[in-house]
């Protein structure tokens, strides 16, 4: 995944390749983090459970720690925590994606997998899934209305709709705690829902999208990259250099446009990678 995401990933985001500069985001930060995993699994399992939480909740106190080009840990922090952007003089990185929070999110789930075994029942999955959902979800409403850890203050404007937007408003890179803590919880609870009351064509649906989920990242940014070139060759700039949508209504219209129209392509892949599991690479996608 690290490879893929220093070759073809950085090629659809540039549209060339080499890029200007090599954008290292989510492909690579889950790379890494499965690197981590496969040393961490040998931990105990109570141990792994505790590591988790304390990086996904701890993490925030070294908010503050910077460090500097002359420091002989700059690279390692730059790409567990700080963004930076760092000359090699041939060619350039962007660390958009500190690994370090995702450490201890891949680590809580290795701990919750045993909760989706054939050994689990369903009942118990969801209750288990609802129960520790619904205390993040309670708990991330206190912790960020006490607004003294976890993430950027929010403001009171006076005004409801922004003041709840700045509540709302969530560090992602790297991603804070209560950004991982409201996410994993919302996840929870959504599963369970799914899982409890969804229809059996509903699941289906979606699960295709889970079953390559690879696959459909990659095509969509070939596919939105196409768009774009074909669209500004016929409009031109319209932001700048850029061509961009108008409001954030067109970014949801093409959300869903591409979601439908992308569903079957990714359908038709999920179908051949069970088809064809000798095939070894394709586990990949």
């Amino acid at each position: 995944m690290v490879l893929l995401e220093l070759t073809l990933i950085v090629f659809l985001w540039a549209g060339k390749y080499p890029p200007d500069m090599f954008f290292l985001q989510v492909i690579w930060c889950i790379g890494l983090c499965m690197i981590a995993l496969a040393g961490l699994i040998f931990l105990p399992t109570k141990l792994l459970l505790t590591l988790g939480i304390l990086i996904v909740a701890g993490h925030n106190v070294m908010d503050g720690l910077s460090m500097t080009e002359d420091s002989p840990f700059y690279l390692v922090w730059a790409v567990l925590y700080q963004r930076e952007v760092i000359d090699f003089n041939f060619f350039m990185i962007r660390t958009s994606y500190p690994i370090l929070p995702w450490v201890g999110v891949i680590a809580l789930g290795f701990v919750a997998g045993p909760w989706f075994s054939s050994d689990t029942s369903p009942d118990k999955r969801q209750k288990k899934m609802l129960t520790v959902g619904a205390i993040g979800l309670f708990s991330f409403v206190i912790i960020r209305f006490l607004n003294i850890y976890g993430d950027a203050p929010w403001i009171n404007t006076s005004e409801f709709s922004t003041t709840l937007m700045s509540f709302l408003s969530l560090t992602k890179y790297p991603s804070s705690f209560l950004f991982n803590l409201s996410m994993l919880s919302l996840g929870l609870v959504f599963l369970c829902l799914f899982e409890k009351y969804g229809s059996h064509k509903f699941t289906r649906v979606f699960s295709q999208f889970g079953a390559a989920p690879l696959f459909f990242y990659a095509l969509h940014l070939a596919v939105l990259k196409l768009i774009y070139v074909i669209a500004f060759a016929i409009y031109g700039p319209s932001d700048g250099i850029y061509l961009a949508f108008p409001s954030v209504g067109y970014i949801w219209g093409a959300f869903l446009v591409l979601v439908f129209a992308l569903y079957f392509p990714t359908r038709w892949f999920a179908g051949f990678k069970q088809a064809n599991k000798h095939i070894s690479w394709l586990k990949y996608f």
